[in-house]
């Protein structure tokens, strides 16, 4: 437990006294020790107070934003998920629709697919080489025309979830 203690200067400061609490009267008077009292029963000091530590914030998932354009009817490959460890083996990735697309329909295949990352990842030394990916595709309705929509979270194995927003321009 955290106590003042004040000396003979009236200089309080924090000491841990275990459970009793030392105050001398004589320089600072029953007020002082009042006051003394006080910060020490709510923890206040008269030393500088340390920083908190900053806390994490969870913001939600990392969000990328993917456009694609499509002729009406036919499918098309929207984007291959995979995750690779080290030794460039692959990963389990897990794909979970978060909105349906509302003019069409969203597919998920497996398949393998080469390796591309940006030089400064850690992963780059991987690059071309085969992977398990899941690859997601999408295909409008028969007769529809314009912007469709839909949202995918991605978790590549690591814990950390992405989320993609897929914009389809359909013609």
């Amino acid at each position: 437990m955290k106590f003042m203690s004040v000396s003979a200067n009236a200089r309080p400061t924090a000491v841990d006294m275990g459970t009793h609490m030392s105050i001398v009267l004589s320089r600072i008077g029953f007020i002082g020790a009042m006051i003394v009292a006080l910060m020490a029963a709510t923890g206040a000091s008269s030393e500088p107070t340390k920083k908190a530590k900053p806390q994490k914030v969870s913001l939600g998932p990392a969000e990328i934003e993917i456009k694609k354009s499509v002729f009406s009817g036919n499918e098309l490959k929207i984007f291959p998920f995979y995750a690779v460890n080290a030794d460039c083996s692959s990963m389990t990735v897990d794909v979970r629709v978060v909105k349906e697309p509302a003019n069409g329909e969203v597919a998920f295949r497996e398949a393998r697919s080469v390796i591309e990352l940006v030089k400064s990842s850690p992963r780059a030394h991987c690059n071309r080489k085969p992977v398990q990916s899941v690859v997601m595709f999408y295909t409008s309705k028969e007769d529809f025309s314009g912007r469709d929509k839909m949202t995918v979270d991605v978790d590549f194995g690591t814990g950390s979830v992405v989320r993609y927003n897929v914009t389809v321009d359909v013609r």
